[in-house]
């Protein structure tokens, strides 16, 4: 989400947020050692505090306000927060009888905040785990993209036809029509491609 927000009003939130943990932990280090303010020779811990402060404000607030404020959403980046289950379509063939594989159920849990958002994926025989992801909003026809490059570690078993290997997905959600939908494209780099439909196993729509 830090990434959507223009470089003016990431430098005006930086600052507004400094100054204000800044003080806050001025309160908190006055508060606990009982010298107020903090001397120079703390202001290194006094900093430390500012930091996890301010983070921890950033991602509360934003929290709050994205859960209760849906408009809020349509004009940044929808939550896409939880479990999502559903099938993937692959164009896999299995070298031992060279027959397309069937859908495969799957589930991705997607954890997003303010500063980060990482993608797990399992199904019955791999799991995968982000190593980059990136958020991609085309505002005026409300379709938002999430992008992400992966690692895919098999289960033992099943090594000896499915290795571990690197693949790139994206995920589409279009929040006029369905905010708790996710349909997409994968390719790995044992170039195989698959389409990936999943619906969110529990309603955030507000």
């Amino acid at each position: 989400m830090w990434r959507l927000v223009s470089t003016k009003y990431q430098f005006g939130l930086v600052l507004a947020g400094v100054v204000l943990s800044f003080y806050l932990a001025q309160y908190a280090y006055g508060y606990v050692f009982g010298d107020m303010p903090a001397t120079p020779e703390n202001w290194s811990l006094v900093f430390l505090a500012s930091a996890a402060i301010l983070a921890g404000l950033v991602q509360l607030i934003w929290s709050l306000a994205w859960h209760w404020l849906p408009s809020l959403q349509r004009h940044t980046f929808p939550d896409l927060n939880g479990t999502w289950t559903g099938q993937v379509v692959s164009t896999y063939s299995d070298p031992a009888t060279g027959i397309q594989v069937p859908p495969i159920p799957v589930a991705i849990a997607i954890r997003q905040g303010f500063f980060s958002t990482s993608v797990t994926f399992k199904s019955g025989e791999t799991k995968s785990q982000t190593t980059q992801c990136f958020l991609k909003p085309f505002y005026q026809i409300g379709k938002f993209r999430i992008w992400y490059i992966y690692d895919t570690d098999p289960q033992a078993q099943f090594r000896s036809r499915s290795m571990p290997h690197e693949g790139v997905c994206y995920l589409d959600l279009y929040f006029d029509e369905d905010r708790n939908k996710l349909r997409g494209t994968y390719h790995t780099e044992r170039k195989t491609t698959g389409e990936i439909v999943v619906a969110r196993s529990f309603n955030r729509q507000r």
